[in-house]
């Protein structure tokens, strides 16, 4: 777990969000998930929740030599209100699109592609992303 943010509803649940891989292959494969967790008093058991509807790629953007990518954004972020939580966070399932070479003339726009990058990996754009969520609790 890491990038973890925290924040209390005016009812006193306590909502975290965090980078994860408890979902899928994810431990095994790489990719990640954003789990929202929720307490409430006497604040001793955790819910959880995901926030993400799919398992997210290792991000792709200023790769190195092997392909690997050197930035990941850390843009996350978390508020709550009432019951309600808004998780924030930086979403690499958008792929990375590119106009296609030689598929332009005047009159015609180019086709849009997407590439691999040397590892294997689908190239992708990171993106922010938010939901709206009940804060988990038992």
């Amino acid at each position: 777990q890491w990038w973890q943010w925290a924040a209390f509803s005016k009812s006193g649940k306590f909502a975290t969000s965090y980078y994860d891989r408890n979902y899928s292959n994810d431990e095994f494969n790489g990719n990640m998930d954003v789990t929202l967790s929720g307490v409430d008093d006497p604040y001793t058991e955790f819910a959880t929740a995901r926030a993400t509807s799919s398992s997210m790629p290792l991000p792709t953007q200023f790769p190195d030599a092997q392909g690997n990518s050197v930035f990941f954004g850390d843009y996350t972020g978390l508020s709550a209100a009432d019951d309600v939580a808004h998780p924030v966070w930086m979403d690499t399932r958008s792929p990375d699109l590119l106009l296609c070479p030689s598929t332009g003339a005047p009159g015609v726009p180019p086709q849009v592609c997407t590439f691999t990058e040397p590892n294997g990996l689908k190239a992708n754009d990171q993106e922010i992303y938010t939901a709206v969520m009940g804060i988990p609790h038992l």
